[in-house]
């Protein structure tokens, strides 16, 4: 009775007629008509847009000011983005990453690197700083304390980012408990 009570009600607000695929109890498997429409996946699935800035980093004292840093930013499951180079005397960027993600706690990662003359050899990485924005993340500009990846660099490392995290318009609360 209440399967017969749900299928006649509208999903949302929307125009389309979505319905619940209707269940019948003679059938052991769960198999529906195929031709009645019902609720996809994509149908109830929430697109969270997060934005973060990367301002410029403090603390490159032990660097000789020539050195090329730049910046990368991470969120998980999704491709990374760069910063533009910059000399370790003046490590100031203004760049701006776009990335849409499904998960409502996501995390992002952005890491300090420091480009190394030898071709063959990676970039050195030298700080990073994992951030767990939720909808009702600060929009301000704030400096993290990166964690050092390298014991030897003695310097205490701060960034400056700016991070926006907006949810959906039909999403009305979400976040840690």
């Amino acid at each position: 009775l209440l399967m017969n009570h749900l299928d006649n009600q509208p999903v949302g607000a929307s125009e389309s007629k979505l319905r619940l695929p209707k269940r019948t109890q003679s059938s052991k498997n769960d198999h529906h008509d195929e031709m009645e429409p019902g609720i996809s996946k994509s149908d109830v699935m929430l697109n969270f847009a997060i934005e973060v800035v990367v301002m410029e980093v403090k603390g490159l004292k032990s660097l000789p000011p020539n050195r090329i840093v730049f910046c990368v930013m991470e969120v998980e499951g999704h491709s990374k983005l760069q910063t533009d180079q910059a000399e370790a005397s003046r490590p100031i960027w203004d760049t701006s990453g776009d990335f849409k993600t499904h998960q409502p706690l996501p995390i992002i990662k952005v890491k300090l690197c420091m480009e190394t003359q030898n071709i063959l050899q990676d970039n050195k990485e030298l700080g990073r700083v994992i951030i767990r924005p939720d909808p009702n993340f600060t929009r301000a500009s704030t400096w993290y304390v990166m964690e050092k990846t390298n014991n030897k660099f003695p310097d205490e490392l701060k960034i400056k980012l700016t991070i926006r995290f907006d949810k959906p318009a039909n999403l009305k609360m979400c976040g840690y408990v």
